[in-house]
């Protein structure tokens, strides 16, 4: 009884090992396409998705308003129409920014979506959607709005 046991558990164990090995076996990659390495993919999903500069956020078609990046986790707000701005500090994971308008005890969550340049951001009572771009040659330190 105990050789069966023993030879059932070898045939087990080996059957394991060959579901194991077939299952690393590598996939063909289509022409052209090489396969991300690990460091390449981390290094996606490590990205900040903000770094120092102004972007524009537009809603349908119209930019509301500016967010000024001194860096990927601090910046101020300038509303397109001149009437101001806030402070802000932010903690970015890839797709998902907290974000900390005026004070550290606000807490504004958005998700970004890749591809399309959209952040949806939770204001608590709201939820809004902006197209972001980068200004080209707008410098965080000096940038200002100009209401037309």
């Amino acid at each position: 009884m105990k050789t069966i046991k023993r030879v059932l558990i070898c045939l087990l164990a080996a059957a394991m090992i060959l579901v194991i090995f077939s299952a690393c076996g590598e996939k063909a990659e289509p022409a052209g396409m090489a396969a991300a390495t690990t460091d390449e993919m981390e290094d996606v999903a490590n990205a900040n998705l903000f770094t120092r500069g102004v972007w524009s956020a537009s809603i349908d078609g119209k930019v509301d308003t500016y967010f000024v990046f001194y860096d990927d986790a601090s910046g101020r707000t300038e509303r397109a129409d001149g009437t101001g701005g806030v402070p802000f500090t932010c903690e970015q994971s890839y797709l998902d920014v907290v974000f900390h308008f005026g004070s550290p005890d606000d807490v504004t969550n958005a998700k970004f979506s890749t591809g399309d340049n959209t952040g949806t951001f939770d204001y608590g009572d709201r939820t809004v959607t902006y197209f972001f771009e980068y200004v080209a040659d707008a410098d965080p330190e000096t940038f200002a709005v100009n209401p037309d």
